[in-house]
């Protein structure tokens, strides 16, 4: 989309395409061909595009590490989506467990995290793909 004005359909296609990537900026830019550069300056220009992105996100990001994290993550590094997972995503933080006189850590996965490791998983296995598709 570079050099071409992005259209009020196309910010909402990639809004769309961000809620499906879990707040993934990079992802969802992959997937609707708007570069990452032009959401950060839409971001600075609308204030109602840019709440609505810090929404989907769950948090402000802070733009240069996550990125990095994310690059991370699309390559495969498990111990950076372990890192993620663990300090960044509810369903898999260690869950505290009170007891009378005493605290027990369990580090039993829910479904859901279940779920989003293998959503994770086959997310690197695409982009690993379409790059080897670009070689």
């Amino acid at each position: 989309m570079q050099g071409k004005k992005i259209t009020k359909k196309q910010w909402e296609e990639f809004l769309k395409a961000l809620e499906k990537r879990i707040g993934l900026i990079t992802v969802a830019c992959d997937d609707v061909g708007i570069s990452r550069q032009s959401v950060y300056r839409h971001q600075e220009e609308d204030e109602e595009f840019a709440e609505k992105v810090k929404r989907i996100q769950g948090s402000e990001v802070r733009i240069i590490t996550v990125d990095k994290m994310i690059q991370a993550i699309l390559t495969g590094d498990g111990s950076m989506i372990r890192f993620y997972l663990s300090h960044c995503h509810p369903d898999f933080v260690p869950k505290l467990e009170a007891r009378v006189g005493e605290i027990k850590q369990t580090t039993e996965l829910s479904p859901e995290a279940k779920k989003a490791i293998e959503f994770y998983e086959k997310l690197s296995k695409e982009k690993i793909k379409r790059s080897k598709k670009r070689s």
